[in-house]
C-alpha cells in the first residue's frame, strides 16, 4: 500500500508541473495571439515625408528611397513599411468611400491651414487609380524591386510636378504648392499605417499553442507515470 501511496503522489506532483508548464504555454500563446500589430513610433512622420515628397519631389523622394534600401539598419523598417504602403494602394484604389473621405479631408484641412479652396463651382478629378499606381511604384523601390524610371506613371507625374513647381515658383506660391503635398501626407499616413498587415495571425497561433500544451502534457503525463506506478510488493 505505502508503494501504491507513493505512487499517487509522485503522480499528483507530476500532474501539477505539466498544469503548471500547460498554464504557461497557454499564456504565452495567448498574449502573443493577442498582441497588437508591431509599429514604430516614428512610422507616421516617415510615412507622411514619403507621401508628402511623392507630391512636390518624386524624383528626390526616390533617390533617398534607394539609399535607405541600401543601409542596413534601415533596409528592414523600409522593407515593412513598403507592404503597407501597397496595401493602401490597393484599398485607395477599390474603396471609392475611403478615397472619397481621404480626398474630403486633404481638402478641408488645406482650405482651413492654406486657404487652398476649391471654388464652387470647380471638381476634383478623380485620380485614384494613378495614386494607387504611384504608390506601388514607391513600395517597390522601397523593396528594391522595381525602378521608378520603367514605370510611365511616375514618369509622367514627375513631368506634371516639375511643372507645377515652376508655375507655382513664378506665381510665389510655391510654399503653398509644397504645402497641400505635405497636407497629403499628414492625412494620408494614418490610413496607410492602418492598412499594414497584423506581425502576427492570432487565431493560428493560439491553435498551435493550445495542440503543443496537450501534446507536451499527453507526453509528461505518460513519462511519470511510467516513473511512478509499480507493482505492489506480496
Amino acid at each position: 500500500m505505502r508503494v501504491q501511496e507513493r505512487g499517487w503522489r509522485t503522480g499528483g506532483e507530476a500532474m501539477r508541473q505539466v498544469a503548471l508548464i500547460t498554464c504557461g504555454i497557454l499564456f504565452l500563446a495567448g498574449t502573443i495571439a493577442g498582441g497588437q500589430p508591431a509599429t514604430v513610433t516614428s512610422d507616421q512622420k516617415f510615412v507622411d515625408e514619403l507621401v508628402a515628397d511623392l507630391g512636390f519631389q518624386p524624383s528626390a523622394l526616390i533617390e533617398r528611397v534607394r539609399h535607405l534600401a541600401s543601409v542596413p539598419s534601415e533596409a528592414p523598417a523600409q522593407r515593412r513599411l513598403s507592404h503597407c504602403v501597397e496595401r493602401y494602394a490597393d484599398r485607395i484604389a477599390t474603396d471609392v468611400k475611403l478615397h472619397e473621405r481621404v480626398t474630403s479631408e486633404v481638402d478641408q484641412r488645406a482650405c482651413d491651414r492654406f486657404q487652398l479652396c476649391l471654388r464652387p463651382d470647380q471638381q476634383r478629378v478623380n485620380q485614384s487609380e494613378n495614386y494607387a499606381k504611384l504608390l506601388r511604384v514607391l513600395a517597390s523601390e522601397m523593396r528594391g524591386e522595381r525602378r521608378a524610371e520603367l514605370s510611365p506613371v511616375f514618369m509622367e507625374h514627375e513631368t506634371f510636378v516639375q511643372f507645377g513647381r515652376r508655375l507655382a515658383s513664378l506665381r510665389g506660391v510655391e510654399e503653398a504648392f509644397s504645402q497641400a503635398a505635405s497636407v497629403n501626407g499628414e492625412i494620408s499616413a494614418p490610413y496607410i499605417l492602418a492598412s499594414c498587415p497584423h506581425a502576427w495571425n492570432r487565431w493560428p497561433i493560439l491553435v498551435s499553442g493550445l495542440i503543443a500544451a496537450s501534446l507536451l502534457a499527453g507526453v509528461l503525463v505518460l513519462l511519470y507515470s511510467k516513473r511512478s506506478v509499480k507493482p505492489a510488493s506480496m
